[in-house]
């Protein structure tokens, strides 16, 4: 078994960190291809190695993997590190989330390595930074503000309560129309600004579970008038006016998400979305001792196409790099810097890309709001889910450095251009954002040390870290976000 393994391990040397995460991604992508399944191992020589092991753990975080062996050489500061994937992540949906992201090299964004590894031992202690109230942010305890939803809402039964969370994350998306939200003074953030899609959409979904329950029949015969009266999107534009044009299209998205899902509920025979998830919890109740979010998120994933968060990109679209990223103390390594190549290679099979943003915080949600009093949500491997790549998480970890975007892609995030949905440079952001978010939770493993502080920051509390406070934090509150439009990803 041994032989075998190590025979099929795909193998880099490297004089870098940074080229060592290029070249690794490129190994495991070809390894990918070649053997029609997800690559999971890899062997990295590494010269001249004179950084903490804390580096290692970012590096295989960042390629999805984790160190499993680490061997130095102190006569010529070698070191040689085994990576694998981690224990029982196997084919679940994290695992599809995780390797094609980690593996997803382009010359768009690249992962800073060194600031993951900054950005990990930040997580692990109070941080000194002070809200607007003068209050230091603890970035371990502090819940986001968005603890509770449904407040106001007296529902007359389990299934309709799951119903209205599900379609809460169903209608996750519309960050790419925060300017035209702002103009018509919607979706108000707690600090008082306008612009807040999830505010729309939470105000939305919280309106109409007041008046009726959330079921499939609703839902199929939802209209754009129904959309207007509960979430305040126009249905039709008013002439020329940009900002009402922009949110009919908006308008036009949630419209066709609650009715295509209402009619693929109705088509499996299913009167409600949480009558769906509760009859899948259900039925893995009878023959398993916890339930299981990964199955959970494929079955939904399989009956839901608005939660199947992934893309496709097509031979000799996407251009990986192909020549090492030299890395200088953290700085130059990223896309454009010093020591970037500008020699490319096309791919030469399509790269499936998976984010299933809205389908891993459903989970999670669920998890939280009602483990408590029903054993059927107590997920047992929720702790394999990856972050929830949306507009904020890579701005937060843009402005801590662990990304890095090209000039040209710089330009257009920061002077708020609109990027295509699903094109490879907002995939490569979003992608990128895992990855980072894979190297900083390594590097906290490899930090606690034993302490057990890092047991709780899995990605779900990372997520809600990046998101819910430093999001929100005045540091990380106006870091330029990427616009994409027309997507029911984000």
């Amino acid at each position: 078994t041994s032989r075998t393994t190590m025979a099929t391990t795909p193998r880099v040397a490297a004089a870098t960190l940074q080229e060592a995460l290029v070249r690794g991604r490129a190994a495991l992508r070809a390894n990918q291809h070649e053997a029609g399944k997800h690559g999971g191992s890899l062997i990295v020589h590494i010269g001249h190695w004179d950084s903490p092991r804390t580096h290692l753990a970012a590096l295989a975080g960042a390629l999805g993997l984790r160190p499993a062996s680490v061997w130095h050489c102190a006569h010529t500061r070698e070191v040689i590190v085994a990576m694998s994937q981690p224990v029982g992540d196997g084919q679940a949906p994290s695992s599809r989330v995780r390797s094609s992201c980690c593996t997803l090299d382009t010359v768009h964004v690249s992962v800073g390595l060194m600031a993951c590894a900054q950005l990990a031992a930040k997580l692990l202690e109070p941080n000194g930074e002070l809200e607007p109230n003068g209050r230091p942010t603890d970035l371990v305890t502090k819940q986001p503000f968005h603890d509770t939803f449904f407040a106001g809402v007296a529902f007359a039964s389990l299934e309709d309560e799951v119903s209205a969370y599900c379609v809460l994350d169903l209608l996750n998306f519309g960050s790419g129309y925060k300017s035209e939200l702002a103009a018509m003074r919607l979706g108000q953030y707690k600090h008082g600004d306008w612009g807040s899609a999830f505010v729309v959409m939470a105000e939305g979904v919280q309106s109409a579970a007041r008046e009726a329950p959330w079921n499939a029949l609703r839902m199929v015969s939802w209209r754009g008038s129904d959309t207007e009266r509960h979430f305040g999107l126009p249905e039709h534009a008013a002439g020329d006016d940009a900002p009402t044009t922009a949110l009919a299209e908006l308008n036009q998205l949630v419209t066709s998400a609650l009715r295509d899902s209402g009619r693929a509920l109705l088509d499996a025979q299913h009167s409600s979305i949480g009558a769906f998830v509760l009859a899948h919890l259900s039925g893995e109740a009878s023959h398993t001792a916890r339930p299981s979010a990964s199955r959970l998120i494929d079955a939904l994933v399989s009956l839901l196409p608005v939660f199947a968060d992934s893309a496709v990109v097509p031979p000799g679209a996407s251009t990986l790099r192909s020549t090492p990223v030299h890395d200088a103390g953290g700085d130059g390594g990223g896309p454009g810097g010093a020591g970037s190549s500008g020699r490319c290679a096309q791919t030469a099979a399509p790269v499936h890309v998976h984010l299933l943003k809205k389908v891993q915080l459903l989970v999670a949600s669920l998890r939280e709001h009602f483990s408590a009093r029903d054993a059927r949500f107590d997920f047992a491997d929720l702790g394999l889910l990856t972050v929830s790549a949306d507009p904020v998480i890579p701005a937060v970890l843009r402005a801590e450095g662990c990304l890095e975007y090209s000039p040209e892609l710089a330009a257009a995030v920061d002077g708020h251009r609109p990027l295509e949905a699903d094109s490879l440079e907002e995939l490569a952001i979003r992608a990128g954002a895992v990855a980072a978010c894979e190297a900083v939770l390594a590097v906290a493993r490899e930090l606690d040390g034993g302490r057990n502080v890092a047991v709780a920051l899995d990605a779900s509390s990372l997520d809600l870290r990046l998101w819910g406070v430093l999001g929100k934090s005045r540091m990380h509150r106006t870091a330029p976000r990427h616009i994409a439009k027309g997507t029911y990803w984000h």
